[in-house]
This record gives structure tokens, C-alpha cells and sequence, in this order.
């Protein structure tokens, strides 16, 4: 089956941009979803906060009064039987406090004193045995009680604190009596949440309510449930299964769902426990509110999927009308790739400029990936015989032509000293990063002196100076290369390791060409100096020298300072060979 370049643009383009629009909707959506997820949580979060701040410092100013009393007892700053004295401490302690109702402070034998904020009158009092905790105390910090009161029989919550002697023994407990109708009126206050009702409570083994905003006026012989407090969301608190609200993220130590109750689907709750004071129990602090507070952004979420589909049909429309217009240049480039393909280069149209930037910009592209296509099918089998960069730049030149070549040249022998000894201590890839490393390196300084790598043998470099490009100062370069090297050798690292190297220049006759088989060559050199520069580099070893340049190579190099170290025989040749060293590395090293 096939197609018209037309309907296939269209197709393919405009579906492109549909699903393209359709994903940058869907996270754009997702995004939006996030946001609205967070900015809810933060908000709710907020309202549990205000909740527990109000329940801490409620409680907390009780407790604080308690631990003062303590305290003060154990100091020896109250004197527990002094009446009159005992009156005007707790008198004290009551009056920035209207939340605590009344003070007790009970002796170990269950004696004690009581007094209440209403008389103002301080009371001699034993306790049934079985309401007597001074002979024992409570914990460390002091505990909440939940139970009537053995005096009254008033549900309040006490705050109880003993005071111990050096010992450990009782010598008291203080406790502190609180009204929790305050806190009822003040979680009452400012209870709105978006425009929407509000309700802060607090519940007690989810069952007791501590606080809610019924409860502002309740009288100390009510000990209200869940059921007593004409709330019936609260109602249905321990019995309804729950749900997680969607549009609201979750809330670090805290539950957030609404009821799975009809009727009573529409208030959402958010509910954490009070982890900060001992009661013996469990404490939860929450808030409920009409899930109508969020229809704002699910409202905004709403206009955004329908801002984003009208985009995403738009786009198409253009999309569609753009592909419609690009098809008469498609063509074009249809038709041109495939004289490309079947290798007719020659025969390949030069495309037109288009009015449309991206369509001229390709089709220039186009043009000119032709030209170079037709320059790489007249070197891609030169490159592939010939790997130096001169020699390539010479076959092009002379169009393939390769005949070897006599010439007085300067050769380059380079070697890692220790490398072996070294690279039994990397891994492999160590080894190779830290070769590839230095001989970039290398190979850098070689080019920059007009020299041409021909080989890379293991851990050493043959370079070549003077062939196949001539080069006057070939001496000169090639001693200059060696000293630099040595040079970024001993004052950089390769791949993180610190290398040396020994470096033989010889300056001699010598024959450059192609060797090797017929559809795969390599650019060489052959000749007596090319071994001598390789015996110079091992000679090295034994002259302690870094680089050895021969007297053929010295007598070229004025510029540069060297110093005579004698002569040597050298294997394969019968005259000794005069070396040279270069002073100024020499120099730099003892620095």
C-alpha cells in the first residue's frame, strides 16, 4: 500500500502535534493537579496547626503552673503544711489563669489541701484511699487525668505533678484542675474555612470530646461522647468507613478523608494525634468542613482542560493547513533523496529555496549535504587507507596518487616509562583512558609542530618530521615536540595518573609511503634512522636522561639549548653516535 506525500505529511505531522498537545495537556493538567493537591494540603494542614496550637497552649499553661508548684516544693520555696502560706501560692497561681478552676495538693497519708477559684477559700482535705496517688506519685513531667472528681464529682481534666525529695520519695502532688469549656469557646472562634463552616474538636479515646464548639457552655457535670454533642458528622466518626478526598495531598502524621455515608459525604476531615502530653490515653485533635470549599479549583481545573482542548484542536487545524502547504517542497526532497539513494550524485537536483524558514534552512542543509557527500565519495576510501591528516590532505590534492617517497626527515620515537609495571595496577579501562589521555595529548603538541603521527605501537608514539609535508625547521620542531611533552608529562595528569616518558629524535635519510595490502594501507616509514631514534628512546634507561637527540638532529636545532653527553655505540650501526640531552628540561627538573 501506498501513500501520497501529501496524506502522509498530514498525517503524520498533524498527528505528531496532536500527540504532542495531548501530552503537554495531560502533564499541564497533572501539574495543575499537583498544585491544587498542595495548596489544598497546605491550607488543611494550617487548620489542624491553628487547632493544636490552641490545645497546647491551653493545656500547656496548666502543666507549666503544675511543674512551677513541684518545683517550688522541692526547693523547700512552699511549705506544704503552712495553710495560710499555701493559700496565697495557689491564690497566685490561679489568678493569670482563668482556665484552672481549682488547685489540690495532696500529702502522702491522703491529706491535703483544695482550692477553688470560685470561693477564693482554701480547704482541708482527706482523700478516699482509693484516689490517693501522693504515697506513690506519677511519672516524671506529670500526667493528665480524665475521671470525675473524688471531692465534687465535677468531669474536669486535672493536670497531676508530684514532687519528690532527694530520694525519690513523694512528698507531695499537685493537681490542676482545668475548665475545658474555654477551649470549646476559643476553637468556636473565627470558624470558617473558605466562606464554609468550620469545626475544631478534640476527642479522647475517640470516643470522650475534650473541646467542640457545642460544648462552649457545657456545665463541669457533663462528660460529653461523640453522641451527646448534636454533631453528627462526629456522630458517625467511629462507624462510617472512610475516604480518601482526591483533590487534597497527603498530610505528614494526619488522616484526611470524608465520610462513606450518604448524608454525610459532604464535610471532609482532617484528624492527627496529640503526641505532645501524657493522658493515658489517646488524644486526637481534628477539624471538619464542607467539601464545597474546594469546588473553586475544581472548578479552575475544569476551565483548564477546556482551554487546553480548544489548544489542542487549533493546533491541529494548523498543523493540518502547514503540512497542506510543505507537501510541493516534500516532493521535491522526496525526489532528491532518491537520486541520493540510488548513488546518483551527479544527477541530483539542486533543491529551491522555500518561503518557509524551516523548509529553506533544510533544503540549504540539503544542498549541501550533497556537495559533501559528493567530496566523501572521491576520499572515503583514501581515509580508509591513510589515518594521518597531511597525508590525507596530500592524496586529495594529488587525486590518490601515493609514491613513495625518499626525504631527510626527523622521527620521533615516544615511550611511557613503567607503564607496564604500572598498568598491572589499573584495570583495563584505567589502562586505556589513561593511554587515549596522554596521547591526545601528545598528538596535539606533534600536529602543532607540523609533525604526523604514523603509528601508535602499544605504549609508544612514532612520529614523523618532513614527510610527507616539507618542513625546513623539522629538526627544530621535532626536538621542540620532545620537550614539551616531556614538559605536560611531568606537570599534568592523565586520567588522574602522574606519567613520564623517554623520548629518542634521530635526523636522517628515510622512505614514507603506503604499505600493506591492496584494499588496506597504512602510512609508514622505513629506514636505518627510524631504528635509531627507536634505540635512542631505550638508551635512555641508561643515560638517566629523559631525551636523547642524536648528533645528525643536534647540529639542525640552534634554537633550542642541548648538551653533549658523549657518544655511544648503537646495535646494528658500526660508528658510535653522538647524543644530546636537552639543558633546559634538565634545568626545570632540578628546580
Amino acid at each position: 500500500m501506498k501513500f501520497r506525500v501529501v496524506t502522509v505529511l498530514i498525517l503524520s505531522f498533524g498527528g505528531l502535534v496532536l500527540v504532542s498537545a495531548m501530552a503537554l495537556l495531560v502533564l499541564a493538567l497533572q501539574q495543575a493537579v499537583e498544585n491544587t493537591q498542595l495548596a489544598l494540603s497546605f491550607e488543611v494542614e494550617k487548620l489542624l496547626e491553628e487547632a493544636e496550637q490552641e490545645s497546647r497552649l491551653f493545656y500547656g499553661m496548666a502543666e507549666a503552673e503544675a511543674r512551677w508548684l513541684t518545683e517550688a516544693v522541692e526547693d523547700g520555696v512552699i511549705a506544704p503544711g503552712d495553710a495560710q502560706a499555701m493559700q496565697l501560692v495557689l491564690a497566685g497561681a490561679l489568678s493569670t489563669q482563668p482556665q484552672i478552676e481549682a488547685v489540690t495538693y495532696q500529702l502522702p497519708d491522703g491529706a491535703g489541701f483544695y482550692y477553688d477559684r470560685a470561693t477564693g477559700a482554701i480547704t482541708s482535705v482527706t482523700w478516699p484511699r482509693g484516689w490517693r496517688v501522693s504515697d506513690r506519685g506519677v511519672r516524671a513531667g506529670g500526667v493528665w487525668v480524665l475521671r470525675p472528681s473524688a471531692l465534687d464529682g465535677s468531669h474536669r481534666a486535672t493536670f497531676v505533678s508530684t514532687a519528690r525529695d532527694g530520694d525519690g520519695a513523694p512528698l507531695g502532688t499537685f493537681g490542676i484542675r482545668i475548665d475545658p469549656s474555654l477551649l470549646s469557646q476559643r476553637l468556636s472562634q473565627d470558624a470558617e474555612f473558605r466562606g464554609f463552616s468550620l469545626t475544631r474538636f478534640l476527642l479522647f479515646n475517640d470516643r470522650v470530646v475534650l473541646a467542640h464548639p457545642n460544648l462552649a457552655d457545657a456545665g463541669p457535670n457533663f462528660r460529653p461522647t461523640i453522641d451527646d454533642v448534636d454533631d453528627p458528622y462526629l456522630m458517625a466518626l467511629a462507624t462510617a468507613d472512610r475516604l480518601t478526598p482526591r483533590l487534597v495531598a497527603p498530610i505528614e502524621n494526619a488522616d484526611i478523608f470524608f465520610l462513606a455515608k450518604p448524608g454525610l459525604d459532604d464535610q471532609v476531615f482532617a484528624v492527627r494525634q496529640d503526641t505532645y502530653r501524657q493522658t493515658g490515653g489517646r488524644v486526637t485533635i481534628g477539624v471538619h468542613f464542607e467539601r464545597a470549599a474546594g469546588d473553586a479549583e475544581i472548578n479552575r481545573l475544569y476551565v483548564s482542560i477546556a482551554v487546553g482542548v480548544a489548544l489542542v484542536v487549533a493546533s491541529l487545524a494548523v498543523a493540518l493547513w502547514i503540512g497542506a502547504r510543505a507537501a510541493r517542497p516534500i516532493r521535491a526532497f522526496a525526489e532528491a533523496a532518491r537520486s541520493v539513494e540510488r548513488g546518483d550524485l551527479d544527477g541530483t537536483p539542486t533543491l529551491r529555496p522555500s518561503r518557509l524558514i524551516e523548509l529553506n534552512e533544510a533544503a540549504h542543509a540539503f544542498n549541501g549535504m550533497v556537495d559533501g557527500l559528493r567530496e566523501r565519495a572521491k576520499i572515503r576510501d583514501l581515509f580508509g587507507k591513510y589515518v594521518p591528516e597531511n597525508v590525507a590532505k596530500m592524496l586529495i590534492s594529488d587525486e590518490g596518487a601515493s609514491e613513495p617517497r625518499q626525504a631527510t626527515a626527523t622521527v620521533f620515537f615516544l615511550d611511557i616509562a613503567g607503564f607496564s609495571s604500572m598498568s598491572e595496577k589499573m584495570t583495563p579501562r584505567q589502562v586505556i583512558e589513561t593511554m587515549n589521555a596522554f596521547f591526545s595529548r601528545a598528538v596535539e603538541i606533534i600536529e602543532e609542530n607540523k609533525g604526523v603521527v604514523t603509528q601508535f605501537q602499544g605504549d609508544a608514539v612514532v612520529a614523523v618530521f618532513n614527510t610527507p609535508v616539507e618542513d625546513p625547521d623539522h629538526a627544530y620542531h621535532a626536538v621542540k615536540s620532545a620537550q614539551t611533552i616531556c614538559e605536560a608529562a611531568r606537570d599534568e595528569r592523565f586520567a588522574g595518573q602522574q606519567l613520564s616518558c623517554r623520548i629518542g629524535v634521530n635526523t636522517g635519510p628515510l622512505v614514507s609511503g603506503a604499505v600493506g595490502a591492496s584494499n588496506r594501507l597504512s602510512y609508514t616509514v622505513h629506514g636505518d634512522a627510524v631504528n635509531v631514534a627507536a634505540r635512542l628512546e631505550q638508551m635512555n634507561k641508561e643515560t638517566e636522561t629523559t631525551i636523547l637527540v642524536s648528533g645528525t638532529t643536534a647540529a639542525l636545532v640552534e634554537e633550542i639549548p642541548l648538551r653533549a653527553i658523549g657518544s655511544m655505540p648503537i646495535r646494528g650501526r658500526e660508528a658510535p653516535v653522538a647524543l644530546y640531552t636537552v639543558d633546559e628540561l634538565v634545568a626545570r627538573a632540578a628546580e
